[in-house]
């Protein structure tokens, strides 16, 4: 016996979804179940690429530093009435970045004053229970980065419109041109 449609339950299925495998009978039942599909689908990759790549404690205190001067300049930048400088997050170096990895010494910039929490006083304990943050965090910065990819792309279609209609106007113009001047040779014969 052949198995039936899962969206409408009426008809047999013809055809499987490629990321849940759910069998649907026909192009509408398709679309009703691959929003909520596509959703969740890419939900779980998001999930599996942050599970795969696992994070080591400067990862995680690396994203940490970069999320928090993201906020406190946005904050900054609100404050001021000014558009927000997506590349003031770049410039800033956590402890571990300056120090590295190893713990050699770089003091090229002295000006950050960033608390390693080393100390063992309370804020340690919050560090150790903030995995779901951590992850939280870097789907934020994965969001943001997107979001300046989009930008970037949005940019770029706009100046080739533009040097699009610039080319239309020259021709425009060109064109006008040609035909006063042949319009002239014709009222002179």
């Amino acid at each position: 016996m052949r198995k039936t449609c899962e969206v409408c339950k009426n008809k047999t299925f013809q055809y499987v979804c490629p990321s849940c495998e759910i069998v649907y009978c026909s192009v509408e039942c398709y679309k009703l179940h691959n929003s909520s599909c596509v959703k969740t689908f890419l939900d779980n990759q998001v999930n599996e690429n942050i599970k795969n790549n696992e994070l080591t404690d400067f990862d995680i205190k690396e994203f940490k530093f970069k999320l928090k001067k993201f906020y406190n300049l946005q904050d900054e930048a609100d404050h001021k009435n000014e558009s927000f400088n997506f590349n003031g997050i770049n410039g800033y170096k956590s402890p571990e970045k300056k120090q590295g990895k190893n713990g050699d010494n770089n003091d090229d910039d002295d000006k950050d004053n960033y608390n390693d929490d080393d100390d063992n006083d309370d804020d340690d304990n919050d560090d150790d229970n903030d995995d779901d943050d951590d992850k939280m965090m870097m789907i934020k910065i994965i969001i943001m980065m997107m979001m300046i990819m989009m930008m970037m792309i949005m940019m770029m279609i706009m100046m080739m419109m533009m040097i699009m209609m610039i080319k239309i106007i020259i021709m425009t113009i060109i064109m006008t041109i040609i035909m006063t001047i042949i319009m002239m040779i014709i009222q002179n014969r």
